[in-house]
């Protein structure tokens, strides 16, 4: 997981998945531990629910076509930091 691999790069280490969001949003890399949890609740939804409804289906990938953006933003502040950081592409695997 992403969160863990951040942590990992500055010596931190969170118990749950809340308080490793939480590092990392204090580390000014995400806004708001609770949007994330969001983001990752709709990606699982999405991903591994199987979802017999069409119109249920379609209202969850337009929420996620809303938060694109935002996590867009995420991702490039995160990539800023780690070329502060002297980090090259792939560092997560």
């Amino acid at each position: 997981m992403i969160e863990h691999g951040l942590l990992e790069l500055v010596g931190q280490k969170g118990q749950s998945l809340i308080d490793i969001l939480n590092q990392i949003e204090r580390m000014g890399l995400l806004d708001s531990a609770q949007t994330w949890l969001t983001w990752r609740n709709l990606r699982s939804r999405l991903i591994h629910e199987y979802v017999e409804n069409p119109e249920e289906f379609a209202s969850a990938l337009n929420t996620a076509n809303l938060y694109a953006g935002e996590l867009i933003a995420v991702a490039e502040h995160i990539h800023t930091w780690l070329q502060t950081l002297g980090l090259k592409e792939g560092w997560v695997g």
